[in-house]
């Protein structure tokens, strides 16, 4: 799956597979990638959604869409996740918790 995102007057496609995980800023979305780029989206965070695999992306918290694949760890305590990559930890919305395991287990993703 590829999303294309305006940026200025160019055009941009990434992967999703590439996708670490986005954030809202305002109107737009900043994707944050594997190989370390941090690009600002000219669309907003529920437009971003829209366009990514539902199986592999899940809207954690209202300012951010995860890669469910890069997932490593989860911390329910505390609401947070953590990333495969080392450096990245997330929030998970209370209220978004129980939906978001779920999302998880019916897509058979091991996780700790």
């Amino acid at each position: 799956m590829v999303l294309k995102c305006k940026i200025g007057k160019k055009l941009v496609e990434f992967n999703s597979d590439d996708i670490l995980y986005v954030q809202a800023s305002n109107i737009y979305s900043w994707v944050f990638t594997k190989d370390g780029k941090r690009i600002l989206c000219s669309k907003p965070l529920s437009s971003v959604l829209e366009l990514l695999p539902e199986k592999d992306f899940f809207q954690t918290h209202r300012s951010y869409i995860v890669n469910l694949r890069e997932i490593y760890k989860i911390d329910t305590m505390n609401n947070q996740i953590y990333l495969k990559d080392g450096e990245t930890d997330l929030p998970l919305s209370r209220y978004r918790k129980q939906i978001f395991q779920s999302a998880l287990n019916s897509t058979n993703k091991k996780i700790t």
